[in-house]
């Protein structure tokens, strides 16, 4: 699964819903992001 493009579709999706921003899907992708390193 490409988490990067994944995280991509849903920091657009956070610009649209700005009250969602303390949802359980951020704090899952926080977590993803600081498991994976950015850099490849």
């Amino acid at each position: 699964m490409d988490f990067r493009g994944f995280h991509r579709k849903y920091q657009r999706l956070r610009k649209v819903q700005k009250k969602k921003i303390l949802s359980p899907y951020s704090f899952v992708c926080k977590t993803i992001s600081s498991l994976i390193p950015d850099d490849k």
